[in-house]
């Protein structure tokens, strides 16, 4: 299981996940092999930053929740990413 805050708006983080050839979109979840893929908004954070936040919750067998986590991690990972 994951359970991370990233300071990625939920736009971007929605629209790596559909642009994955192999994750669908369902009830507003995603889903990949065995894994259950939630986004949350979450508050900016605090001035001067203001920073767009998610909560990231990733659900299933742990070899799959590591496969699509890496790959949100590689794509989120630099500023700006």
């Amino acid at each position: 299981m994951i359970d991370e805050n990233w300071a990625v708006s939920l736009e971007r983080a929605q629209e790596f996940f559909l642009s994955q050839p192999d994750v669908t979109q369902q009830n507003g979840n995603f889903y990949y092999k065995s894994c259950c893929i939630s986004l949350k908004a979450q508050k900016p954070s605090a001035p001067p930053w203001n920073l767009p936040r998610i909560q990231l919750h990733i659900t299933g067998e742990d070899a799959d929740v590591q496969d699509i986590h890496r790959r949100f991690f590689l794509r989120f990972l630099s500023a700006g990413g």
